[in-house]
């Protein structure tokens, strides 16, 4: 499969706007559910998207349920 045409962000907006809020694993199975060229074996990405996570202002942390 082709990578898609998104950024990490782009993805990640698109999940949310899908979902509401989600957990990073959350934002990881949708992202890889829609796009199999992130079904790999290659979890690299998985670290992009932690990454674009913890410095863009516009997501925030969120508080884990008890």
């Amino acid at each position: 499969p082709k990578k898609p045409p998104f950024t990490y962000t782009e993805l990640i907006e698109y999940a949310l706007e899908d979902k509401g809020e989600l957990t990073v694993s959350g934002i990881y199975q949708w992202i890889s559910d829609r796009f199999p060229y992130y079904k790999s074996n290659d979890d690299r990405w998985k670290n992009s998207v932690r990454h674009n996570l913890s410095i863009n202002p516009h997501f925030r942390k969120g508080v884990k349920a008890p």
